[in-house]
């Protein structure tokens, strides 16, 4: 039963379905449920479940990280047009609810989400030197050498450096 929990949780395929063929008889077939079923996987693997369900529960286009590199915890932005400061749940770092980035003002107290002169420039050099965005946690990422794939900060994250396409990366460890 591990084998086959952390197989679907790898492959990214959340919520899947029970193995059981008497859950299965039903119009829908029963998902398992991370709480009933973690006494038979490990923490990491449990985890990584949770993660996984999380992110499938919000909206790409409303999924946003922490802009903070020490923190990087999974938000849903607003979605609104108004930029609102908000704290970030888990660090406390000061972020826009609507466009997920750092909280910067031109000293008026108002946050500008279409970006001011300095984000411009940034755009300008990416193009220039040809960065990339993640598509995941919107960081620009510059290849300096080897393959094109590039892992993400996110776990499980990662992209096509050419493409520019997400994907699931394999986690290793050191």
């Amino acid at each position: 039963m591990a084998t086959y929990i952390e197989g679907w949780i790898h492959a990214g395929e959340v919520p899947f379905p029970c193995p059981d063929p008497a859950c299965r008889e039903g119009e829908d077939s029963r998902a398992l449920h991370p709480e009933v079923c973690k006494k038979c996987i490990d923490f990491a693997a449990f985890g990584s479940w949770g993660y996984r369900l999380t992110e499938a529960a919000i909206p790409a286009s409303r999924r946003a990280y922490c802009p903070n590199r020490q923190c990087g915890v999974m938000l849903e932005t607003t979605g609104g047009k108004t930029p609102a400061m908000a704290f970030c749940p888990a660090c406390g770092h000061p972020m826009c609810a609507t466009c997920a980035t750092d909280w910067s003002s031109n000293g008026s107290g108002q946050h500008d989400c279409t970006e001011g002169p300095s984000a411009v420039l940034v755009k300008k050099l990416a193009e220039e030197r040809r960065w990339k965005q993640c598509p995941k946690c919107r960081m620009l990422v510059e290849k300096t050498y080897g393959c094109n794939v590039m892992r993400c900060r996110v776990p499980g994250g990662g992209f096509d450096e050419a493409a520019g396409l997400a994907f699931a990366a394999p986690s290793y460890s050191l």
